[in-house]
């Protein structure tokens, strides 16, 4: 249903937007990257506060049976989040070239 909404909104939206002759095929790319993208949104913003507060149980709980090791594990997530991000902003130019060709 979501999905369906999302599409009336970007088609009607592409209808107004001035065209070019040989895009009709790069803006339904985008439309269904875009929708696709959106939808799930919503269960993204849920997912969030309850995976914080998932952390801070968790956190406070392996505390309890560790001691002062209990910050290791979030110093190796924040290390992957770091390679994840030099990574991602890297590949930016090849998903670029990747959805042009697609």
């Amino acid at each position: 249903m979501i999905r369906g909404a999302l599409l009336g909104l970007v088609h009607e939206n592409s209808l107004l937007a001035r065209h070019e002759p040989y895009s009709k095929g790069k803006t339904v790319v985008i439309a269904s990257t875009d929708v696709s993208a959106l939808e799930g949104a919503p269960r993204l913003l849920h997912e969030s506060w309850a995976l914080l507060i998932e952390v801070v149980i968790g956190s406070v709980l392996l505390a309890k049976q560790v001691g002062w090791l209990w910050p290791v594990p979030h110093v190796v997530i924040i290390i992957c989040s770091r390679v994840s991000r030099y990574v991602a902003r890297n590949l930016i130019s090849s998903q670029a070239t990747w959805n042009a060709a697609t």
